[in-house]
């Protein structure tokens, strides 16, 4: 589940790892880190627009 959108994830998705703890789709934290700079599930800050390269959904679990 998109702790941004609130809904489920699908297996096509992107996902995009952020300090490569926490791995959410691309479009969502996408839009999340245009307005905040903090991980939305940790809150851990200083991302700065920059997550790690992206791991498809399939490879993620």
């Amino acid at each position: 589940m998109c702790p941004i959108r609130l809904v489920d994830v699908k297996p096509t998705e992107t996902l995009t790892a952020l300090h490569g703890l926490h791995q959410l789709p691309r479009g969502c934290i996408a839009s999340w880190l245009a307005q905040d700079q903090s991980c939305p599930m940790c809150k851990s800050g200083g991302l700065a627009g920059k997550p790690s390269p992206r791991t498809p959904l399939t490879q993620a679990r």
